[in-house]
């Protein structure tokens, strides 16, 4: 590995024929990476740069104090350019083209199955490694993920069956559980009828519970959302966004009270939409990803909007993969999603619905952007909150936190989506079977210093 391997991975993501749904940890940082990818720059312009096999520079366009944490994130990592040019596309899941300096190495990938992973003999540290491999395996119902870890079969799982965790987290000594860095929430399609109407999407969001949701359905120590910058968020001076209230919930903002849906409320929006008490509500659709989690969740929500607001529901699950490409083409009118903040900055979470995003999934843009061009209908409430994330990431100090604070305004007040919950971290690590398993502060194990237990 060079200099040259990070220059490759870093711009490759700003290549507007790849179009990658990470494309703004570059473009919102690096100089010329934005004008490469709309077409008014160079290849060569992109500020991430090998000076020499060692040395490899960056230009940011902003000041960005948390620039060591940033880069910390998976999408920074290097990948080899001869490698992935030679497999092609899925050169991702073939041990021979996936390389790694890692401290494991991809030995085999079952898709839908498990991933086999081994030691790694030319990693740097490699006599510090102790495990000879790894095998993750694939499993979409937790309550089956959970039996295999009683079992024995599974040493490390955060995926646990949401009915049960009450229970884990009071019995079993080697649960973990924390704090989580982002938000949950329900996309709404703005581009699609009836959810193109502003009073239809805060109808929605002030007939759901939160609280029960969380104390109910979840039952895993998730936090009711009143508003989407997360209390975890932190202002320039290190403190947070929101703090909470004496009963550990977040106060009520925007018409969105964590504690009780707000159904008188959420009646008149949908009056004022033009469906008083749902009167010709056309039936709509929640699509979410196949897990027991989102089933219930949606199932939940499903009930409330039917109860609240006297209008139709039905779900569709979707296989994981399959589901974030519906997402992304605006294939949808309500589906849940979610994002992991890291680092705490504000910029890694409201990030989700600048125009120019490609996992602005809820299709809010107020201009067009080549890495969605089925996205052509154009929603001007967007305008306000670029204009606002633009100047926060050009600002420092009191000024930066303020605009982070109008984006989130422009969002709440336009609704595109609706913040559920702010989630807990809830893990298992089975330290009769394994130990030394690290958890990063993005909650991401890490095994290179793992071992069995003898």
């Amino acid at each position: 590995m060079t200099a040259k391997d990070f220059e490759y991975s870093w711009r490759r993501i700003c290549d507007p024929d790849f179009a990658s749904e990470a494309l703004q940890a570059i473009t919102d940082y690096v100089v010329g990476a934005t004008e490469y990818f709309e077409g008014t720059g160079e290849y060569d312009d992109i500020k991430a740069t090998a000076i020499d096999d060692y040395t490899f520079e960056v230009v940011l366009k902003n000041a960005t104090p948390f620039f060591p944490q940033l880069v910390a994130n998976d999408v920074y990592l290097p990948i080899k350019k001869e490698a992935v040019e030679a497999a092609g596309e899925g050169w991702e899941k073939k041990p021979e083209s996936a390389i790694s300096n890692g401290a494991f190495y991809l030995e085999e990938y079952q898709v839908g199955s498990h991933l086999l992973l081994k030691k790694n003999p030319y990693y740097y540290a490699a006599d510090e490694v102790k495990l000879p491999g790894i095998k993750a395996v694939f499993i979409t119902d937790d309550n089956t993920a959970y039996q295999a870890y009683q079992a024995g079969e599974i040493d490390v799982m955060d995926h646990l069956p949401a009915e049960q965790v009450p229970q884990i987290v009071a019995e079993d000594p080697y649960v973990i559980v924390s704090a989580d860095t982002g938000a949950q929430f329900l996309n709404f399609n703005v581009d699609k009828a009836p959810f193109d109407n502003v009073h239809v999407r805060k109808a929605v969001a002030k007939a759901i519970d939160r609280k029960q949701i969380t104390e109910q359905v979840l039952k895993d120590g998730s936090i009711p959302a009143s508003n989407f910058i997360a209390p975890t968020c932190q202002k320039t001076d290190g403190t947070h966004f929101r703090e909470l209230e004496a009963d550990g919930y977040p106060a009520e903002e925007y018409g969105i009270d964590p504690r009780q849906a707000k159904v008188e409320d959420a009646q008149a929006e949908l009056a004022e939409a033009g469906y008083p008490n749902g009167e010709g509500f056309p039936e709509v659709e929640i699509t979410y990803a196949n897990t027991e989690k989102n089933k219930r969740l949606c199932e939940a929500i499903q009930q409330m909007l039917e109860t609240n607001l006297n209008i139709k529901v039905k779900l569709r699950a979707e296989e994981s993969s399959v589901f974030n490409s519906t997402k992304s083409k605006g294939d949808y009118e309500m589906a849940p999603g979610g994002w992991t903040n890291n680092p705490y900055d504000a910029s890694g979470l409201i990030k989700l619905f600048y125009s120019q995003n490609g996992n602005n999934t809820c299709q809010w843009r107020w201009r067009e952007y080549k890495g969605a061009p089925h996205d052509t209908t154009l929603n001007p409430g967007n305008k306000a909150f670029d204009e606002a994330f633009d100047k926060a990431m050009a600002s420092l100090g009191k000024e930066r936190d303020e605009a982070w604070e109008e984006a989130n305004k422009a969002l709440m007040d336009d609704m595109p989506i609706t913040a559920l919950y702010y989630p807990s971290f809830v893990a298992l690590i089975n330290e009769d079977q394994v130990e030394n398993v690290e958890l990063t502060l993005g909650n991401s194990f890490m095994f290179s210093h793992a071992e069995i237990v003898e």
